[in-house]
C-alpha cells in the first residue's frame, strides 16, 4: 500500500463555519528510508514548507486588514481601491503580499490610504528578527553575523546582509540610547545604603585613517552586597570574584562627557541610589573618568569617598619594575608600601626625589609620569590596607574584565573592523544591556519605538 501525505491549509467562517479556501500545501509520497537523508523532511524542505504555510496566511490576513473598516474623516464605510506589492521578512522567510488600498465610499470626501507592511508599522521585518539579528550582532561581527543568519535559513537572504544588520543595530542602539539617558524616568524600586561606581576606559580602532582610536568609558554600578568576593580553595585554586546585580553603561561619544554623565545617573537609580546613599566612586586616574564619577554625587547628597584604584597603581609600579634595578628598585618597592599603607605624602616626595637621582637612566621618564600620576591624584590616595582589612572597596580589577568583555570581546579581540564613535557606541549600548540583564525588559521598549504606525498616525490626525 503507497502512502500518501498531505499538508492542508483551509480557512473556514468561524461563525457558520463555512469554508472559504483550501489549500494543498506539500504532496508527499511516504518512503522506506534506504539512508539516514531520507528520514523526514530537509532543511530546504521544512524552510519551504514553512514559506508556503506563512505564505497562505497572509494571504487571507490582507482581507482582515482591509474590510470593514471605517472612514476617520467622516465616519462612512471604506472600500478597496487598487493595491500595492509589500515585502515581509519573517524569521526564516521572505514574502510579497498584496496590500489593498482604502477609498471612502462617501464621494465628497477626499480620504485615501495605501497600505504597505512598512508604513503600517515602520518596517518590514518580524520583531523576532529583529532580536535575532541584534543579539548575534552583539557578540560576533556584522559578516559572520549574516553567514550564522544564512546557515539558520538555509539560503542568502538580502534582510540579513551586512548592512541591513548594521542599520538594525544602529536603530536599536539609539533607541537605547535615548533609554540609558533617561534617568528622570527611572523609578528607584529598592533603596541601597551603599552603592560602588567603578569607571574606566577603553580603547577601539577608529575607521579614520587619520586616527589611530577612540576612547570609549564604561561605568558599572552595584551594591556591594551583591558582590561574592573570590577567594582561595584549599587546593589552592582560585575562584574569581562574582558582581551578581549590576548596572553598565558605555559610551564612546565625543560629546564633553555629557552622555556617559547621565549614563551614570541613570545606572545609580537602577541600583536603587537616594539621598542617603552613601557611595564609594573608583577611578583609573583620568580626569574623563573622575568628572564621569563625580556626577553621582548629586543624587547622595555629595556622600561620596573617592578612591584612586589600587589595581592601576599597582600595574604602574609592576611596570616599572621589569626596568628599574637596584637600589632604586627597592626604594620603590617601599614607596609602594607607603601608599599601600595610606601614608601617601612621604610615598610621593620620596618617589620625587628618586626620579631627581634617576635622570641619567633610560627609564626616568617612566618613574616621572607616575610621580605625575600620583601627585595629580594625591587627594584619592587612601590607607588601602585598612580598607581591605574592612572589606571596602579598594581596587576596580572588576571593571577591567567588564572592558574585556563588553568592549575588547567584540570591538577589538578576533575582529578586523574599524568603527566610527557612533557604530561603536550604538553595539555598546546593546552589551551593556545584555551585561546588565536587562535587555529582555529594555527590549519591550525599544520594540515599541522601533515599530511607528505611520498609518495610525493618519488615522490620530484625520480624527
Amino acid at each position: 500500500m503507497e502512502r500518501i501525505q498531505k499538508i492542508i491549509s483551509e480557512t473556514y467562517d468561524k461563525k457558520s463555519c463555512k469554508l472559504i479556501k483550501r489549500t494543498v500545501i506539500k504532496e508527499r509520497t511516504i518512503i522506506d528510508p534506504k539512508k539516514i537523508d531520507d528520514i523526514g523532511y530537509t532543511q530546504k524542505e521544512q524552510v519551504e514548507l514553512l514559506q508556503n504555510v506563512q505564505d497562505e496566511y497572509l494571504e487571507e490576513m490582507v482581507h482582515v486588514m482591509t474590510e470593514n473598516k471605517d472612514c476617520p474623516k467622516c465616519g462612512n464605510k471604506t472600500y478597496r481601491c487598487g493595491s500595492l506589492e509589500s515585502e515581509f521578512n519573517s524569521i526564516y522567510t521572505d514574502h510579497k503580499i498584496k496590500m489593498s488600498g482604502l477609498k471612502c465610499s462617501n464621494k465628497e470626501c477626499d480620504w485615501e490610504y495605501r497600505k504597505t507592511i512598512y508604513g503600517e508599522y515602520g518596517s518590514k521585518m518580524h520583531p523576532d528578527l529583529v532580536k535575532i539579528q541584534v543579539e548575534k550582532a552583539s557578540i560576533k561581527s556584522y559578516s559572520a553575523s549574516q553567514a550564522e543568519l544564512d546557515r539558520e535559513c538555509g539560503k542568502v537572504r538580502r534582510v540579513n546582509s551586512n548592512l541591513s544588520i548594521k542599520n538594525t543595530v544602529d536603530k536599536v542602539g539609539q533607541i537605547l540610547n535615548k533609554l540609558h539617558t533617561n534617568y528622570s524616568s527611572v523609578k528607584v524600586r529598592e533603596e541601597a545604603e551603599e552603592l560602588v561606581i567603578q569607571v574606566d576606559g577603553g580603547y577601539i580602532k577608529d575607521k579614520n585613517p587619520k586616527i589611530n582610536s577612540f576612547e570609549t568609558l564604561l561605568v558599572q554600578v552595584y551594591n556591594p552586597k551583591n558582590h561574592n568576593h573570590g577567594y582561595k580553595k584549599p587546593n589552592g585554586t582560585r575562584v574569581s570574584g562574582e558582581i551578581i546585580n549590576k548596572t553598565c553603561v558605555a559610551s564612546s561619544l565625543k560629546d564633553r562627557g555629557q552622555t556617559i554623565k547621565k549614563m551614570v545617573l541613570f545606572a545609580a537609580k537602577k541600583q536603587g541610589i537616594t539621598a542617603k546613599t552613601k557611595v564609594t566612586a573608583l577611578c583609573d586616574g583620568a580626569e574623563n573618568c573622575w568628572n564621569a564619577a563625580k556626577t553621582i554625587s548629586v543624587l547622595c547628597n555629595n556622600q561620596v569617598t573617592y578612591v584612586l584604584d589600587w589595581y592601576h597603581i599597582k600595574q604602574k609600579f609592576e611596570s616599572l619594575a621589569n626596568k628599574v634595578e637596584d637600589p632604586y628598585l627597592s626604594k620603590l618597592e617601599s614607596i609602594k608600601w607607603k601608599i599601600w599603607h595610606g601614608e601617601s605624602e612621604e610615598a610621593i616626595t620620596r618617589l620625587l626625589s628618586v626620579y631627581e637621582v634617576t635622570s641619567k637612566y633610560d627609564y626616568t621618564d617612566k618613574i616621572h609620569e607616575l610621580y605625575k600620576y600620583l601627585a595629580n591624584n594625591k587627594e584619592y590616595l587612601v590607607n588601602y590596607v585598612e580598607r581591605k582589612e574592612q572589606q571596602l572597596p579598594y581596587s576596580s580589577s572588576i571593571i577591567e574584565s567588564a572592558i574585556e568583555s563588553i568592549i575588547n570581546e567584540r570591538h577589538k579581540k578576533k575582529q578586523k573592523a574599524q568603527w566610527s564613535r557612533e557604530g561603536a557606541h550604538n553595539v555598546l549600548q546593546i552589551r551593556t544591556s545584555r551585561v546588565s540583564n536587562d535587555w529582555d525588559n529594555e527590549w519591550n521598549t525599544v520594540k515599541d519605538k522601533f515599530y511607528v504606525s505611520r498609518y495610525n498616525k493618519e488615522l490620530k490626525n484625520a480624527a
